[in-house]
């Protein structure tokens, strides 16, 4: 199935699910951000990410982990569908343009021996602003995009059995990583089959079409018919005039936090992962 993430539901994020579960074949569930109220209909199911919810996995839950940890959404789409074997979490800001997104889902429909599909898939760079979170003497740093991706079952039970392992240590907590390094080095050093989107013998994007920062008016969006391509942050209306791809509640850390921060920068490259 697809997990749609979102903040809440607008008419455009709901349009997109139309054209994920037509082009798709596959059903389209609503994972949103539950610190807001949800006003927009839609027939389709949803999965509210909220604090109680993942506290009752066990999950520890930092101030801002709706933002941080899209990768819960998923431990709680699996407990709510437990006999899907993979699950496909994509943003409300991408989209597929240049050639019909169905090609895109054919592509990886017969890969089921694949645990993790994502842009970017890579070893950990040093300017890659969370990599102090993904180190420790037993492995191999690596990183992801979290705008598109396909995670395994069994690789979601995995992930959410460490995350729970992790989230006992403090300095752990102290530095704790988000969802693209969490998962691309959990299951890169862990046995899991992980794969770049474009290491099929395809281009599905590149550095014109997927961007963190260079965003496309959705009201104007026609890429050309070059072959499907992932397109982000493509925003509408007041979204694409303020630039916000993400609805984010900042909170400055404390002293304390901030000297339990260097205690993990400093501990955690010398202990196990």
């Amino acid at each position: 199935m697809i997990l749609l993430r979102a903040t809440t539901l607008t008419p455009h994020s709901v349009e997109f699910a139309d054209i994920l579960e037509r082009e798709s074949g596959l059903e389209v569930v609503h994972l949103l951000d539950g610190r807001h109220a949800v006003q927009q209909q839609s027939r389709r199911r949803k999965i509210l990410l909220t604090e109680a919810a993942v506290r009752a996995l066990g999950l520890y839950a930092p101030s801002n982990f709706q933002w941080q940890c899209g990768d819960y959404g998923i431990y709680l789409a699996r407990r709510a569908f437990p006999d899907a074997l993979h699950f496909w979490l994509i943003e409300h800001d991408i989209r597929f343009g240049g050639g019909p997104a169905r090609d895109f889902f054919q592509c990886f429909a017969g890969l089921n021996d694949v645990d993790l599909l994502a842009c970017q898939f890579e070893p950990v760079h040093e300017f890659w602003t969370w990599g102090f979170t993904v180190t420790g003497r037993d492995i191999v740093p690596h990183r992801c995009l979290f705008g598109v991706v396909r995670l395994s079952s069994r690789a979601i039970d995995e992930m959410l059995a460490h995350r729970l392992k992790q989230g006992r240590l403090v300095r752990r907590r102290a530095t704790w990583p988000n969802d693209e390094g969490f998962a691309a080095t959990t299951l890169a050093n862990r046995g899991f089959t992980c794969r770049d989107l474009n290491s099929f013998g395809r281009t599905f994007y590149d550095d014109s079409s997927l961007s963190l920062f260079s965003k496309v008016d959705g009201a104007t969006f026609n890429p050309p018919p070059t072959g499907v391509r992932i397109y982000h942050p493509v925003l509408f209306g007041e979204d694409f005039v303020r630039g916000n791809t993400t609805s984010t509640i900042v909170v400055k850390p404390t002293l304390g936090q901030r000297a339990l921060r260097r205690y993990g920068k400093a501990v955690n490259p010398k202990t196990k992962w």
